[in-house]
């Protein structure tokens, strides 16, 4: 005897089953068991399609959740500005922000609600004939947690880049500073006749989960 049970998967529920890797091999296995969802399995028990539309609608709505909790922006330097000492710098060309988190006032990204979010900051160095060392930071609740050094050849510049997992609380805030090591002051965001040096001083945040 041949036994078929029908549901529904919305497409939206399809797409993420895909990317979490959420086995599908309901049939013949030892349990199933979904936190927050409206009907659990053990072993032997049947399975109806009233309760698994049930299971799958309760699951597309917690996936509409965090959809509806979008956080990611990316912002770039649009006009070269000068560095003195450690600077915050300031993004100010916005591609997007999603949640509305990033101020491109202050260059500083606030965090709407707690995760583990993905940053990266990167800074075009130019200093001229000067041989100088470099440091971009990335500071939380203005407190700088990690940097990175690099160093250019005389009459050169360079790009600095630092990228890192870090977890949030709703209300922390993130920022890009840059260091500038020997030189009383420098050019940060551009050489001389490169304005597509610009976007590569450039800040962006995204929340994982």
């Amino acid at each position: 005897m041949k036994i078929v049970i029908q549901f529904e998967i919305s497409p939206r529920v399809k797409s993420w089953i895909v990317r979490l890797g959420v086995p599908l091999m309901i049939l013949g296995v030892g349990g199933v068991a979904l936190a927050g969802v409206s009907k659990t399995w053990n072993p032997g028990d049947s399975l109806s399609a009233t309760d698994l539309n049930a299971n799958f609608a309760a699951l597309d709505a917690r996936i509409s959740a965090l959809e509806a909790k979008k956080s990611a922006f990316h912002a770039w330097l649009s006009n070269p500005t000068t560095l003195v000492g450690q600077t915050k710098v300031v993004f100010n060309q916005v591609d997007y922000d999603l949640g509305g988190e990033y101020n491109s006032a202050t260059g500083t990204f606030t965090a709407k609600q707690p995760g583990t979010y993905i940053v990266k900051c990167g800074v075009w160095f130019y200093a001229g004939s000067n041989v100088n060392v470099w440091n971009v930071c990335i500071a939380k609740n203005d407190t700088q947690i990690d940097g990175s050094d690099v160093q250019n050849a005389a009459a050169l510049g360079i790009s600095g880049e630092i990228t890192r997992m870090i977890q949030l609380a709703a209300g922390d805030t993130l920022a890009c500073l840059a260091f500038n090591g020997s030189v009383a002051s420098a050019p940060v965001g551009q050489l001389p006749n490169r304005p597509d040096l610009l976007q590569r001083t450039n800040f962006s945040v995204a929340r994982l989960y």
